[in-house]
């Protein structure tokens, strides 16, 4: 990746990453997380709790792991090369409407923009729709035997960047597979400490102002929806809360961090 993005000259920075252990249940994870970093030949270093201080002087922890070969770049310039560098035609603002899939024919894609529509054909279809995969798959006339239910992830802004040089991030927690709150500085130079995760009420209800009919969880319950709390336990309340301005709720985000 830092070879692509000096190829095409996106902005880029290869910053580092700490995964910091707070608590002694965390620490054979970490250690496992050592173990399967350098099977795969990533370089890593262990660090015991006064050596932290060497990459993030603000950070306490008992032990980390630090992976100097991890970086940041701007992704949405990576995504613009990387659609040029490709050769293939991307439309936008085109949502698919009919599907008609044949095996002696191939496929049939009908879209609808804002000035009309298309019919795109080819032997193959990828179905590559993230959130709209399943309903792609049923106009396709599969059944992918799951549903999408949306949520997102909420993130702080810190008003103080520079106490973060570079990514730090939790122990991964098995029982709970989430990403966890970490820092994560951007190439813009702000950092963001998060994410939660909460139901959103639109497919892309990327704020609490966007509401869609039919897309929230209380509407649209899969199978699985209702099995989510109990699988998750008493960690899924924690992570559900949205943030608050409040000082008080920012505690358990920053327990581990000197501000």
């Amino acid at each position: 990746m830092v070879a692509f993005c000096a190829e095409y000259g996106v902005p880029h920075a290869v910053t580092g990453k700490l995964i910091v252990a707070t608590e002694r249940a965390e620490l054979p994870r970490l250690h496992a997380l050592v173990q399967r970093g350098r099977e795969n030949g990533i370089p890593v270093r262990e660090l015991g709790a006064a050596q932290i201080a060497e990459y993030e002087p603000e950070v306490r922890g008992l032990a980390a792991i630090q992976v100097g070969t991890t970086g940041i770049c701007d992704y949405g310039e990576v995504a613009r090369r990387l659609a040029e560098a490709s050769g293939a035609e991307i439309r936008y603002g085109a949502r698919v409407a009919h599907i008609d899939r044949r095996p002696e024919r191939g496929v049939a894609v009908r879209t609808v923009t804002a000035t009309g529509g298309d019919v795109v054909r080819a032997r193959v279809l990828v179905n590559c729709a993230g959130l709209h995969c399943d309903e792609v798959a049923r106009l396709t006339g599969d059944d992918p035997g799951m549903r999408i239910v949306p949520f997102r992830g909420e993130y702080y802004t810190l008003t103080r960047p520079e106490l973060v040089r570079g990514l730090v991030y939790p122990v991964p927690d098995p029982a709970f597979p989430f990403l966890g709150v970490h820092l994560t500085r951007g190439i813009d130079g702000t950092v963001h400490l998060g994410p939660n995760a909460v139901p959103a009420l639109a497919r892309e209800g990327y704020d609490w102002g966007v509401v869609r009919p039919g897309s929230s969880p209380p509407r649209r319950r899969g199978r699985g929806h209702g099995r989510w709390p109990a699988h998750t336990g008493a960690t899924a309340p924690a992570s559900c809360t949205a943030p608050s301005p409040s000082p008080r709720s920012r505690e358990p985000y920053n327990a581990s961090s000197r501000r």
